[in-house]
């Protein structure tokens, strides 16, 4: 009985947390998981054409380098390694103009020193190759334009 009456209690409250969370989120005190990169933020944009051959930026006098283990291609994996003074590194893959399901992802230590993330392009129905990358690296947040050496997932 007491089970049924938490129950109910808990069930009764859903709508007011719901609520709670949403003003939260709309006046900017909290970001859902999900929403990552939606936040309106100013940030460093750079091309990157060819990120296997890798890119160089910098955020706050600090150097970085960021490099992919081989050419990207659509629903391929492959591994991107960013070099630089780092703590926390995040990644989504986007496309100018376009909606995306939401797809960040976080980089872990690399055994070289940096940190490191396996990733893929997600599908495109549009058959385009130019991305944007988004990394929010220790909240600073960096929009890296880059392509796919191709628009079809490898064979």
């Amino acid at each position: 009985m007491a089970l049924k009456r938490a129950l109910r209690a808990a069930a009764a409250l859903l709508p007011l947390l719901a609520i709670l969370l949403y003003a939260a989120q709309y006046f900017g005190a909290w970001q859902p998981p999900w929403y990552f990169g939606q936040r309106s933020v100013s940030a460093l944009r750079i091309g990157c054409a060819d990120l296997s051959v890798s890119c160089h930026f910098e955020i706050a006098g600090q150097s970085f380098q960021l490099r992919s283990d081989q050419p990207l291609r659509p629903a391929t994996a492959f591994m991107l390694e960013l070099h630089g003074p780092v703590h926390e590194a995040r990644a989504e893959w986007q496309m100018r103009d376009m909606e995306m399901v939401p797809n960040s992802a976080r980089f872990e230590p690399a055994a070289s020193g940096g940190v490191k993330l396996r990733t893929a392009l997600p599908l495109c129905s549009a058959a385009r190759n130019d991305w944007l990358l988004r990394l929010t690296l220790d909240g600073h947040v960096v929009e890296i334009d880059t392509r796919s050496t191709s628009t079809t997932p490898a064979s």
